[in-house]
């Protein structure tokens, strides 16, 4: 069976982001249709011929994909909804146990960086929330329907992709000496300077 493959909004001269994404527009009474990733080819077919080859070998492994709105947490979103569909299709519960406990020591590691509970615990209450959410068999379950419409809620959506910044930061920070060769790489900023105006503030 092919997978679904989710790529950001393809509208510009290139591909902003990794694949995999979260609907956005249409309208909030309906979900954003999957497309055939024949329709990339159609976009790009005047642009470079190595992003049409790219778009080929994608074919040969995903059958469609769901545009994404480019606006600098297209990632962060993107892999919002990537992996809670996941976790409602597969109702992996082994899964969900393993990332809870993730994100308990992520929360330890950001208090042992100085960061006081009120700054991020709304953000990872709501991520767990939603987690919960997509498990069945209770009363706050969600159908498919139910999580693409919240991942489209600017409420919803924001506070995760917050909880993921926050995660990255906290990851950067106390691993700082590996991540510092990559920062220093592209930008001219330090480790500090980097995920204070590039990790933790949302786009």
């Amino acid at each position: 069976m092919q997978q679904i493959c989710k790529l950001p909004g393809a509208s510009t001269k290139r591909i902003q982001c990794r694949p995999k994404v979260i609907p956005l527009p249409p309208p909030p009474d309906r979900a954003p249709p999957q497309e055939p990733l024949s329709s990339l080819v159609a976009e790009y077919q005047s642009g470079s011929a190595i992003w049409l080859e790219k778009i080929n070998v994608l074919g040969e492994q995903y059958a469609a994909f769901r545009r994404t709105r480019g606006d600098g947490n297209c990632f962060f979103r993107s892999f919002m909804f990537s992996y809670l569909e996941h976790i409602l299709v597969s109702q992996d519960v082994t899964e969900v146990d393993r990332i809870k406990a993730n994100v308990e020591q992520c929360r330890k590691t950001l208090q042992s960086l100085g960061h006081t509970d009120f700054t991020f615990e709304d953000f990872f209450s709501l991520f767990l929330e939603q987690l919960d959410c997509v498990l069945q068999g209770s009363e706050e379950s969600i159908s498919h329907d139910e999580l693409i419409l919240r991942s489209r809620d600017q409420s919803v959506s924001d506070y995760v992709v917050m909880f993921f910044r926050f995660v990255s930061s906290g990851e950067i920070r106390k691993s700082s000496e590996f991540f510092k060769p990559f920062i220093s790489g592209l930008t001219n900023a330090t480790v500090e300077q980097f995920y204070k105006s590039s990790v933790e503030p949302i786009g």
